[in-house]
């Protein structure tokens, strides 16, 4: 025992072990719920869902939607943006059971859209990195109603408390919290050195209503990104800039995105009161544990109080 306790030979087990068990949390989740069946139908809330996937994130995206359906009281209108060459008629099939009627759009019909309207600094932006289409999607349907943008990889317990606390005829803009400043650092210039200050923005859920920013703003930064190689991060940076100086964040107990249990087996809490967990890559293999388990009803989310 000396010699296991002094080369730590557990903690070393675990960050070679955890990751691999993902794949048997995957196949026992498949084993044991095979299908989606029908959701009933349930009053609709005045938000729009939009998500922004292509057919190889499509077994992630349905887990998040078929979580979301099952905890929501309402729900939002559903978008789905297809990324480059992605097939209506595949997602069509995969969300057969979606309760309320939703609509799909192929990227490319933004990117007219915005070439119409003489905004080509976005069209190049989406051809650089599949993020500047994220971006574009998201600009694109803030302009219809107020929009909540959702990563493929997010779990949800329930409906998040600050929908209930916003105006949706207001323009708006809320981002979740990420625990790092997790940018491209190239993009940051002396007069936005606060962005390597909490709180930091994680572009992978987000609330915006319009455009609650002057165009040129994010122009500008649009053109930061493209001066420099396409970077994974562009985009969340861009986000981060505008939440800091024309917007707020989203409550933690609204979003959660942690990784102190990315060497655990098992879930470090099973009674959370977040109403969701954003999966992101360090601890993406926990993903289809989670979602097991919600499904057993192992995990549930903790009472908590809306009003609150």
């Amino acid at each position: 025992m000396e010699v296991l306790w002094r080369y730590h030979f557990w903690p070393r087990f675990s960050r070679k072990m955890v990751p691999a068990a993902g794949f048997f949390w995957r196949v026992a989740k498949k084993t044991a719920f095979s299908g989606y069946k029908p959701v009933p139908p349930k009053p609709e809330r005045p938000q729009t869902l939009l998500v922004f996937s292509d057919e190889n994130h499509l077994e992630l995206l349905l887990e998040n939607l078929w979580t979301l359906a099952n905890s929501w009281h309402a729900l939002p209108r559903l978008v789905v943006v297809g990324d480059l060459k992605a097939k209506e008629a595949v997602f069509r099939k995969a969300l057969h059971w979606w309760p309320h009627e939703w609509d799909f759009m192929p990227y490319e019909q933004i990117e007219q859209t915005f070439m119409m309207e003489n905004r080509s600094w976005l069209v190049e932006f989406g051809r650089y990195h599949i993020f500047g289409r994220k971006l574009a999607a998201i600009l694109h349907f803030a302009r219809q109603s107020p929009t909540l943008y959702c990563d493929s990889d997010v779990l949800w317990l329930g409906e998040p408390a600050f929908l209930d606390r916003i105006d949706p005829h207001t323009p708006g803009l809320l981002v979740s919290v990420n625990p790092f400043a997790s940018y491209c650092e190239a993009m940051i210039d002396s007069s936005s050195t606060d962005l390597m200050q909490p709180p930091f923005a994680c572009a992978g859920l987000l609330y915006v209503s319009q455009w609650p920013w002057p165009e040129m703003i994010l122009k500008e930064w649009v053109n930061r990104a493209m001066t420099m190689p396409p970077h994974p991060l562009a985009e969340q940076t861009i986000f981060g800039f505008l939440v800091r100086h024309f917007g707020g964040y989203i409550p933690n107990q609204d979003v959660a995105l942690f990784l102190v249990d990315r060497d655990r087996f098992l879930p470090i809490n099973c009674r959370p009161a977040w109403s969701a967990r954003h999966y992101v890559t360090p601890v993406r293999y926990h993903f289809h544990r989670d979602a097991l388990l919600m499904r057993l009803g192992i995990i549930r989310r903790k009472s908590v109080n809306k009003s609150s």
